[in-house]
């Protein structure tokens, strides 16, 4: 009597020589349709499902989305229903997202000839999203189980020594990723790893989780003190622009009393004043001998005036007369043109100052 192998590979090679059959699909029979509810369906972790497809096909793959290539889907046909599907179609090192169609349409083709019910998602399954690859893996877990009939199989052999694992994003840790050179150079190396295959299934949940438990805390840890940095940095900008808007205004109410003072010197200009002449000094005078001037007039001949102020409301004072001069300048000689009176200039000006005066 034959072995379970023997027959597996007469099934594949009288796949040309059988009328009506393709690929000796037909001495297995129909495949046993399965379909699974929320009610009745007992789902497996991911880590679970991982190590079973690594122990079946004696593969290395790390997580759910790599099955997206459909490689692995189209051997464990191959191995539950012999020579339903050609696996020297398959692209087992598919790279590309129309490889990974490519394997699909094998795949469905061989669901069609066994009769397989389910439609594939291939769409979502080919964009190598977790959710939808999850719940194809679950739903064909059970499909194998319903139609497996527990013979011996050798995947390595199968598929000729290939590495069914498609190459890992940049900068991706993949654990007990094997050498490609191994299998390309000898078939011998790819089919000793088939031995030990229970054992990749089981390591790479455990160690991914364990590497990755540290940087995950010390990424939560370096966003609590970006947090903290932005609310400081926000409180400082709020102050600032509370000091600038007081700034701003103490700036305007000081220029407005400048203005002021200036209109009265250019309606009594015609005196022989010599009060109003050095006032006027002071108004055009350079950045140097502004301040001199002005203090010198504010200790002689406005000595009450000068006694009603403090040393930091002169400090100010000197401030806002350095950064507005250029200002007054140019307005001073643009009111100079203007043909309005002196008077209504000054009844004009005088309502403008009495509005900024509540500022300070």
């Amino acid at each position: 009597m034959a072995t379970v192998k023997e027959y597996q590979i007469a099934a594949r090679n009288s796949s040309s020589q059988q009328t009506g059959k393709v690929f000796g699909c037909s001495n297995w029979g129909m495949a046993v349709n399965v379909y699974s509810t929320s009610i009745t369906q007992e789902t497996m972790s991911r880590h679970d499902i991982i190590a079973w497809v690594n122990d079946i096909l004696a593969l290395n793959y790390t997580k759910v989305e790599q099955l997206c290539s459909g490689a692995a889907y189209c051997q464990f046909m191959d191995m539950l229903f012999p020579g339903c599907i050609s696996l020297k179609k398959v692209k087992f090192q598919a790279k590309l997202e129309h490889e990974y169609i490519h394997n699909f349409k094998l795949l469905q083709a061989s669901f069609k000839r066994m009769n397989v019910d389910k439609v594939i998602p291939v769409e979502k399954l080919v964009k190598g999203r977790f959710q939808d690859n999850l719940d194809f893996i679950q739903w064909f877990k059970k499909f194998f189980d319903a139609n497996y009939d527990g013979k011996e199989y050798d995947p390595v052999e199968a598929r000729q020594g290939q590495d069914a694992l498609p190459p890992p994003d940049p900068g991706e840790q993949i654990f007990n990723l094997p050498k490609k050179s191994h299998h390309a150079n000898s078939p011998t190396a790819g089919a000793a790893k088939s031995s030990p295959a229970s054992k990749p299934g089981s390591t790479p949940s455990r160690p991914s989780s364990a590497k990755k438990a540290a940087p995950s805390s010390s990424a939560s840890k370096s966003d609590k003190d970006l947090e903290t940095q932005v609310i400081q940095l926000s409180e400082q900008v709020h102050s600032l622009k509370l000091a600038l808007e007081g700034v701003e205004k103490e700036r305007d109410f000081y220029f407005g009393k400048l203005r002021e003072i200036e209109l009265l010197c250019q309606e009594h200009g015609g005196e022989n004043n010599d009060l109003v002449h050095r006032l006027m000094e002071v108004l055009y005078a350079s950045e140097e001998h502004a301040v001199h001037l002005l203090l010198l007039l504010l200790g002689k001949a406005f000595t009450p005036i000068a006694a009603g102020f403090h040393r930091p409301q002169l400090l100010h004072l000197r401030a806002h007369l350095k950064s507005s001069r250029r200002a007054t300048q140019r307005s001073m000689k643009a009111k100079s043109r203007s043909t309005n009176s002196p008077s209504s200039r000054r009844s004009t000006d005088s309502r403008s100052v009495s509005d900024n005066f509540h500022f300070v």
